[in-house]
């Protein structure tokens, strides 16, 4: 299943225990307009905000900005890059817990 930007705001909400995108905005220290902007697709999160989403929802950093980027991505070509790093990211701890086993 492909991630999407809305997933991972709900992942951020849900693990701040946080009901509304409105709490969720202000825990992100943007305006409700933004998160709304995300959620339609019609903009998208900057990297210091994806470092926080990523932070609140308990992702690394580099699925969250390949989720983003590959949302943001206008080619075919552009998305399955970015798709690759999030996948990679997604991939990379279960890796790392496999090793320490």
């Amino acid at each position: 299943m492909k991630l999407k930007v809305t997933d991972l705001l709900d992942a951020a909400k849900a693990a701040q225990g946080l009901r509304t995108d409105m709490a969720l905005a202000d825990a992100l220290g943007v305006g409700r307009s933004a998160v709304s902007g995300w959620r339609s697709g019609n903009r998208y999160p900057e990297p210091v905000v994806c470092a926080a989403l990523a932070h609140m929802a308990g992702e690394p950093l580099a699925k969250v900005i390949g989720v983003v980027g590959e949302a943001r991505a206008v080619c075919r070509r552009e998305k399955a890059v970015w798709r690759a790093l999030a996948t990679s990211a997604a991939m990379a701890p279960r890796q790392e817990r496999a090793r320490t086993r």
